[in-house]
């Protein structure tokens, strides 16, 4: 998987995909390969093969909260906003204490006109980061909003 990540960073994508399919061989079971492969996935804008290595990555692991971070914002960039909703709340099931996935929400709800609903999913944010300036600067623009 490190010489994968390597060969991504210096754009050898072919073998970089070899590399992550050659630890997946050895070691089956391994979510952060299967998360890894999604970003180099991601950089080529093969936006389907992403979703589905981060699908494996959840499936392995539950609480891989960066593969579902990445879900629900590749989702919401692809304009599949009620998908993208879909995938936070099953994320919610397995990491409900991480404040990102409730920020995600509210911006997806924010650009639906759904500026109550993104309100409280502000707060709860705030309420698991109570520190995260980005989730008080949203959360401001909301309220001026409504």
């Amino acid at each position: 998987m490190n010489l994968g990540i390597v060969q991504s960073s210096l754009k050898q994508y072919k073998e970089s995909e070899t590399s992550y399919f050659t630890a997946l061989q050895h070691r089956p079971n391994y979510p952060d390969c299967y998360y890894n492969l999604g970003i180099l996935y991601l950089e080529q804008k093969q936006y389907d093969k992403a979703l589905k290595a981060w699908i494996n990555a959840t499936k392995q692991k539950p609480t891989h909260k960066r593969a579902w971070t990445n879900m629900i914002l590749l989702l919401d960039d692809l304009d599949k906003t009620e998908e993208a909703l879909r995938m936070a709340n099953k994320a919610l099931q397995f990491i409900s204490d991480h404040a990102a996935i409730y920020f995600n929400i509210a911006n997806i709800l924010g650009k639906k006109g759904k500026y109550e609903e993104a309100e409280i999913q502000f707060k709860l944010a705030i309420s698991r980061n109570p520190v995260d300036p980005m989730v008080y600067a949203n959360l401001g623009i909301t309220r001026s909003i409504i």
